[in-house]
């Protein structure tokens, strides 16, 4: 049986680094028995201190004690999503935020005084394991590590939503992207 673990990140005083999977047994058994194993983290999360399910959907909520907030994370499929690099706008009314698991690019408005974000799209990120990225101008530089290629997006800066892949090129196992001076 898995179980999801929330714990105290830096922010509190600890070393947890999001939500934290932990096995009793085989992990798809239904019923807790076995040796329990450390499998790894599936979110990357401040303190998630306390967890829970939503009664309907494939949503974990959680408390995030030391930042005063609460956090939705999705799974898709069979998976969990990891949540990778944010990167803003040059205007920085917009994040987008990629999403291993899913391979997505997450695009975010960015509200009010920065304080808050809002959902604005959720679209292909045209990599495998989209593990980091960079936005120039209209562009973004999506770096997929599992597929060894870096895809180029275009960016509408009007709605801060990454379209259609426009071009690839091989690279081997890609984990970051830096522009140059």
């Amino acid at each position: 049986m898995r179980f999801f673990l929330g714990g105290y990140g830096a922010d509190m005083g600890g070393d947890a680094d999001g939500i934290g999977v932990l096995h009793a047994g085989a992990p798809d058994d239904a019923l807790a028995g076995g040796e329990l194993a450390w499998a790894g983290t599936a979110a990357a999360a401040a303190s998630p201190s306390w967890l829970a399910w939503h009664p309907t959907l494939d949503v974990v909520y959680a408390a995030q004690e030391g930042h005063g907030d609460v956090q939705a994370f999705r799974r898709t499929g069979p998976g969990v999503d990891f949540p990778a690099e944010i990167a803003l706008s040059r205007d920085g009314r917009f994040a987008v935020v990629g999403v291993r698991g899913s391979n997505t690019l997450a695009s975010l408005r960015v509200d009010g005084d920065g304080g808050s974000l809002a959902s604005v799209a959720l679209v292909e990120s045209g990599v495998d394991w989209p593990r980091h990225h960079v936005i120039a101008r209209d562009t973004v530089l999506v770096a997929g590590q599992r597929s060894s290629e870096i895809a180029s997006l275009t960016l509408d800066e009007r709605t801060g939503v990454p379209g259609r892949v426009r071009r690839r090129v091989e690279a081997p196992m890609p984990t970051a992207l830096l522009a140059d001076r």
